[in-house]
């Protein structure tokens, strides 16, 4: 894991013993996807330590392995990822990201010399700038400007606490010794700083006219409270919660864009495919098609994306579970999510 080919490991692990394969002590390795579903529909089998150690602040909804605390933060954020509220966050999602990202490659396109017809795009470190602005204006209440201004300040800190963590998940001590990753550490402190001025500017706002600015993914968090007890998330929690979109939600989806365009070029009758039926199906290109269109009039674009997710993996890495005591005296099992979607 720290030299980064687990995956290549455990898929030579699998080619040769088969979906099932001790690796430890106390840890199997696992490829199966009926047992895969079957352990992850449950809290029977709890989520892995791993989980518990990268969470930097309180426990989330992702992180926590306590089904009682799950199910308060289910109650308290039912709607915050409800697609209704996706629906309404659209049009920031289309400032900030999409229209930014075409903004910036048409500008590049135009300061070609005239006889130049195409110009060269990093299309991988676009889709990351597109990911951080959306996260950005949706969780922090304003973009990153990673795109309109090239400010790279947040995506930088975010990289070295993405390498933070994974140190802290592989080697639980190596946090300590923080005399040993100081820029890490002060990546670390940057970002979470930033979050604890964005949550104080905007209740400050709400303070200062009686009513948020704009609804969005962070007034929805600062809103969110349990329909049973009244709870709300404490600043502690509330932070936490946005550090997980902000992780979570921008690798995810700016990597699984980029295997899809990857994967479009390494198959020219797809992309074609696709192209035309876009180019069909919407005409106008001064109009962004939006979410329910696509849905609705390209399929093809549906069938396109899920291929990808599946020949692709989403997040790459070790997500285990614990097997409860009458699951044969194991403690941990290790889902390897890599070797199934690209194999099976």
């Amino acid at each position: 894991m720290l030299r980064g080919n687990y995956h290549a490991y455990t898929s030579q692990l699998h080619a040769k013993y088969g979906p099932l394969v001790r690796i430890g002590y106390s840890q199997v390795l696992l490829a199966n996807p009926s047992e895969m579903r079957r352990i992850l529909a449950t809290h029977n089998f709890r989520k892995g330590a791993v989980y518990e150690r990268n969470s930097d602040t309180n426990s989330t909804l992702f992180s926590t392995s306590d089904p009682e605390l799950y199910k308060i933060r289910r109650r308290q954020m039912g709607n915050v990822y409800a697609m209704p509220t996706l629906r309404l966050l659209e049009d920031i999602i289309l400032e900030d990201g999409v229209l930014s990202l075409t903004r910036l490659w048409d500008s590049t396109l135009a300061a070609a010399p005239p006889n130049q017809k195409s110009v060269a795009v990093n299309y991988h470190y676009g889709f990351h700038g597109m990911g951080y602005d959306i996260i950005g204006a949706l969780g922090f209440g304003q973009s990153f400007n990673v795109l309109s201004q090239g400010d790279d300040r947040v995506t930088d800190a975010i990289h070295r606490l993405l390498i933070l963590k994974i140190l802290k998940g592989i080697v639980p001590f190596f946090p300590r010794m923080r005399w040993m990753f100081k820029s890490l550490n002060a990546a670390r402190s940057f970002v979470f700083n930033t979050g604890i001025e964005m949550i104080k500017k905007r209740r400050d706002e709400i303070k200062a006219t009686g009513k948020p600015p704009r609804i969005d993914i962070l007034q929805k968090l600062l809103d969110a409270s349990d329909p049973e007890t009244g709870e709300v998330l404490d600043e502690s929690s509330l932070l936490a919660e946005i550090f997980v979109l902000l992780i979570a939600g921008t690798e995810t989806t700016s990597n699984t864009l980029t295997w899809t365009l990857m994967n479009l070029m390494h198959y020219p009758s797809v992309y074609q495919r696709l192209r035309d039926d876009v180019r069909r199906e919407f005409p106008d290109h001064s109009t962004p098609i939006r979410y329910e269109e696509a849905r609705a009039r390209l399929p093809y674009l549906t069938a396109v994306i899920n291929e990808c997710m599946r020949l692709n993996t989403v997040a790459a890495g070790c997500f285990t579970r614990r097997v409860p005591e009458e699951g044969g005296g194991a403690t941990v099992l290790e889902v390897d999510y890599g070797y199934i979607f690209q194999h099976q």
